[in-house]
């Protein structure tokens, strides 16, 4: 098992920390903004705590563009962790978006 709190814990409060006028800023990646990637943080956030078999403290953020936004994704970074905390999550297999991931291969186990 594999424990990403203190990580994702980190993650959120850079999010936290985005302001509006950060949001249309280019990042590495030519075709994302800052709001866009957070979009995609939370994407991926959301689904993976699915396939723990996890909830989310709320439904995936539709558009990133005001605290309230970005506080959802940081909530679900630590809700995705959170999910993976959990030591039956790294037995068996799981389902994201109809393709079967293998817990055990995907990360270590004790």
């Amino acid at each position: 098992m594999i424990d990403f709190r203190a990580a994702s814990d980190a993650l959120a409060d850079l999010i936290e920390q985005v302001d509006d006028n950060d949001l249309a800023r280019a990042t590495p990646c030519e075709s994302y903004t800052v709001s866009d990637l957070l979009m995609h943080i939370d994407e991926g956030a959301t689904g993976f705590t699915a396939a723990a078999g996890g909830e989310t403290s709320s439904p995936a953020a539709m558009a990133v563009d005001d605290d309230a936004s970005r506080s959802k994704v940081a909530e679900h970074v630590r809700d995705l962790a959170n999910a993976w905390a959990e030591p039956r999550v790294w037995d068996g297999d799981s389902d994201l978006a109809g393709l079967e991931c293998r817990t055990r291969r995907g990360g270590r186990s004790r």
